[in-house]
């Protein structure tokens, strides 16, 4: 099975299976859950990151997590989505600098992605 873990609060999103595989996804919508969930399960085939979580909070917190806690962490690549291009650009730029994980940079929009992921808005 894959695992993957979506941070975000507004989306859900529906991995095609023809693309993705057989997976399980888990969801946190503020940094303290998504550091909570990466608490008690180190390892991950991918992790989705939004760079805005709500007014007045961005994904920082989960990053600098994720940097200073590395060496605990397996996880096959992370993916940077959000629908702010400069928050996600930072993002991606931040965590490919200060880790030695494979990281991308997706536009949501993008068409090619559209035919592999649904996504829709939780509110």
């Amino acid at each position: 099975m894959k695992d993957i873990l979506v941070v975000d609060d507004l989306r859900k999103m529906y991995f095609n299976p023809d693309v993705f595989g057989d997976h399980g996804v888990e969801y946190a919508r503020t940094n303290q859950e998504a550091i909570d969930i990466l608490r008690e399960d180190t390892e991950w085939d991918e992790i989705w990151l939004d760079h805005d979580l709500g007014p007045g909070s961005v994904i920082k917190r989960t990053v600098d997590y994720i940097t200073n806690n590395q060496h605990k962490l397996k996880i096959g690549k992370i993916y940077c989505h959000s629908s702010n291009p400069v928050g996600r650009r930072n993002t991606w730029m931040d965590l490919w600098t200060r880790t030695g994980f494979d990281v991308a940079e997706v536009n949501l929009h993008d068409p090619i992605v559209k035919e592999s992921i649904l996504v829709e808005s939780i509110f």
